[in-house]
């Protein structure tokens, strides 16, 4: 049998301490990124119904700061670079989309209008067909493909 010292007792258990005490600090940060994530998302969706673009893509990249695995705020501002034809950045957001959540359907029919716009029509067919996948009784899907070909 082998006896601990308080001292030794200590030793172990400081590391798990301060383990928990870690978990804890960065379990209150993260909900308070979402809080606020949140906040700018919903901020982003009024400016985009008043026509305020800039101000609604800029609210929507805060909300995807605060909380990078915000798929609406990424299918919000790939929308809002479509509006403004930066297709370049509605593509790259729209993929995001699709890697944070890949059962959403929206980021993929997104996706495929953008992939569509730049003449992208192999990539555009494969979004299609993923967003197909996940619902295959949307029949607008089937209607987005056709224009495809």
């Amino acid at each position: 049998m082998v006896l601990l010292t308080r001292t030794t007792v200590y030793k172990l258990i400081q590391p798990v301490v301060a383990l928990t005490l870690a978990v804890m600090f960065a379990s209150a940060v993260l909900a308070i990124d979402a809080e606020k994530a949140k906040e700018y998302f919903n901020k982003g969706v009024t400016a985009q119904k008043e026509g305020k673009t800039q101000l609604a893509i800029d609210n929507y990249k805060g909300a995807i700061s605060m909380d990078p695995s915000y798929y609406d705020a990424y299918i919000n501002l790939g929308a809002m670079y479509f509006s403004q034809k930066q297709y370049d950045d509605a593509l790259t957001t729209l993929k995001k989309g699709t890697e944070k959540n890949p059962k959403g359907i929206d980021a993929f029919v997104n996706l495929a209008k953008v992939q569509t716009q730049l003449q992208k029509y192999v990539e555009a067919e494969t979004s299609l067909k993923a967003a197909m996948a996940l619902d295959p009784k949307r029949t607008d899907l089937y209607q987005e493909l056709a224009k495809v070909y």
